[in-house]
């Protein structure tokens, strides 16, 4: 999402905390395969469930500025997929 161009991933488990927390390594290909990590934390709140993203490790600003882009629109389509959230 947010490009047009295919992205090649791979990864591992890091962390797996049922129900709260999931913790893996992201790494992405391209001209130098760059690892970095993805933790997504989830906490009840009222009427629903709150999703947290820390994505950690990114080190060159193209590669930073296209993976913001990419949870952007990944997001996005989350909210249009189930509804809005404040």
């Amino acid at each position: 999402m947010g490009s047009t161009q295919p992205c090649k991933l791979q990864g591992e488990f890091i962390e797996v905390s049922l129900p709260k927390r999931l913790v893996h390594a992201w790494i992405s290909g391209g001209v130098a395969w760059q690892v970095s990590t993805v933790a997504y934390g989830l906490d009840e709140v009222s009427g629903g469930t709150k999703l947290t993203l820390r994505h950690n490790g990114i080190r060159e600003a193209a590669t930073l500025t296209r993976t913001c882009k990419g949870w952007e629109t990944s997001f996005d389509t989350l909210v249009w997929l189930f509804g809005s959230s404040e």
